[in-house]
């Protein structure tokens, strides 16, 4: 009868005391985790049982409504605003990324224009080196002064837009008489000729003519740089492109336009406003320092700039804001995680409740048996024995002797053939469900150990494994050990009684062997107990 009972009480969950320990920086949550629609979640949130009783006893109900009910709340009440908090998270790291290559992802250098005039000489000098070094270039010149044109071109430039003042420098390097006699005529002063064409120009084939039309060429293409250059601002409100090569302007390609990179900012800082703005609920609401970065950015005196540091010993607005939705994050996780482990930790305890009152019932069923057997012994030894038990010896009526050898064999079969199998099986349930019971007290605290990041990832990725896996007890578990519980507590009293019966009733002395009415059961034993 018993024997019936030995079946599982849980035939989803298995031994939950050993979980698997994820490892932390390859671990991804589980779509059947803590983070998905799962049965877990659906029963610690299902009407009708946790929810509207307040306890984990579940009233009589539909199962699949309650079920689904617990999905649609799980989803409603406790998904959306994890997922809301991951979704902040991630893009506050992302503007915290962007804001950071803004301001210095240009090889060191913003991605956006700070002064115009140095900006746009250092790129004219860029283009102007480019065009020095070219021979290609450079080949038209005749080779006998190439050499000679080449660094006058590069003084040239460096005057005029390094040392402006040098346009207007007195450049015949004699003393006040000789070049003024050298004005007056007088070729032996000054460098004569060379001196001469200091003050002269010759456009034929001349190194100096040739200067002058190399440098003219130069300056046309530096200001056709100049115009790429303000397109390229313009184009990006004021934003450089991303280019494969920045120290050859004339040649380089754009590989990502300036209005790309400029807009993908301008998303970024303003997309914690607009997630404030689209919140329909409590828990939708971002942190303040997210949702205010474009007001931040557009305020601080220091530009986006100072975003990005510290101030009076205080970590960046960036390292603040990515902290606080990171700790927004967390804390919604834990809340979750939390739910789960309060409602696990009432099941569990409530489930080894119930497997503990059966074990107990059990007992009590071993020791009626055992007592009722030693009464069935008292009642054979007074109808078999004419004197008192003395050293395990008695006189029968007749006058012989025997010896008096009781044992616990008859209970002791009922027992192996009918409380056994349940009392083993019920014994590793209360082993297992206490040490489930210490495991989720053990992730409770570190599911709420905010000290410690990584101790408190580990506590929810062994929690995310456990739901996956189906590890934890839910409450239709529950109800199947109390339902045990109420069998075993039938079964027992109907077994102690027909077991009785059986043996102080039955006529066959193999069964009845302690109906002390039937003279073939006391023939019997005084037979085994007689000495030869």
């Amino acid at each position: 009868m018993l024997a019936l009972l030995a079946t599982p009480a849980f035939a989803s969950a298995q031994d939950a005391t050993q979980p698997p320990t994820p490892a932390t920086e390859d671990y991804q949550f589980q779509r059947e985790g803590i983070f998905g629609c799962n049965q877990t979640g659906s029963y610690s949130m299902s009407v009708g049982a946790l929810a509207a009783r307040g306890s984990i006893y579940v009233p009589v109900n539909d199962a699949a409504v309650t079920l689904n009910t617990g999905y649609l709340i799980y989803k409603e009440c406790v998904l959306d605003g994890v997922i809301k908090r991951q979704v902040e998270s991630l893009t506050s790291g992302l503007a915290k990324k962007r804001i950071t290559d803004a301001v210095s992802g240009r090889g060191g250098n913003p991605q956006y224009v700070q002064n115009i005039r140095y900006e746009l000489l250092e790129e004219e000098s860029k283009g102007f080196v480019q065009l020095l070094k070219s021979e290609e270039y450079l080949s038209p010149l005749c080779s006998t002064f190439k050499d000679k044109v080449r660094p006058a071109i590069a003084r040239n430039y460096y005057m005029t837009t390094q040392k402006t003042n040098s346009a207007f420098a007195c450049t015949i390097t004699c003393s006040d008489a000789d070049r003024r006699a050298f004005l007056d005529g007088d070729m032996t002063k000054c460098g004569g000729l060379s001196g001469l064409m200091e003050y002269g120009l010759n456009p034929a084939n001349h190194e100096l003519g040739a200067f002058i039309l190399a440098r003219e060429n130069v300056e046309m293409q530096l200001t056709q740089l100049e115009q790429n250059v303000r397109q390229e601002w313009d184009w990006g409100d004021g934003f450089y492109a991303q280019k494969d090569d920045l120290d050859n302007p004339f040649t380089a390609n754009i590989v990502t336009p300036s209005m790309l990179i400029a807009r993908s900012l301008w998303v970024t800082l303003d997309s914690g406003r607009k997630q404030l703005e689209s919140a329909t609920e409590i828990d939708q609401i971002v942190s303040a320092l997210f949702s205010g970065l474009s007001t931040q950015a557009s305020t601080d005196t220091r530009g986006l700039y100072g975003l990005t540091q510290s101030l009076g010993g205080q970590p960046s607005y960036l390292d603040r804001m990515a902290a606080e939705s990171g700790q927004g994050l967390r804390n919604a996780v834990a809340n979750v995680a939390i739910g789960i482990l309060n409602a696990a930790r009432q099941i569990e305890t409530a489930f080894w409740e119930a497997k503990r009152k059966i074990a107990q019932t059990l007992t009590s069923l071993v020791n009626q048996l055992r007592s009722a057997e030693r009464q069935c012994w008292n009642l054979i030894i007074d109808r078999v024995c004419a004197t008192p038990v003395s050293g395990g010896k008695c006189q029968t009526v007749g006058g012989g002797t025997l010896n008096v050898a009781t044992s616990t064999a008859e209970s002791q079969a009922v027992i192996d053939a009918q409380v056994s199998p349940v009392a083993v099986q019920v014994a590793n349930d209360v082993q297992a469900s206490e040490k489930a019971v210490q495991l989720i007290n053990q992730l409770i605290a570190g599911v709420t150990n905010t000290s410690s990041v990584t101790n408190q990832r580990l506590a929810l990725e062994q929690l995310d494994s456990l739901v996956a896996q189906k590890l934890l007890h839910n409450q239709y578990d529950l109800v199947a050990a109390q339902k045990q519980l109420e069998d075993v507590n039938s079964a027992v009293k109907s077994l102690v009684e027909d077991t009785i019966v059986a043996w102080a009733d039955s006529t066959d002395p193999t069964i009845g062997w302690c109906n002390v009415n039937n003279q073939s059961v006391l023939d019997m034993w005084i037979d085994r107990w007689k000495t030869q």
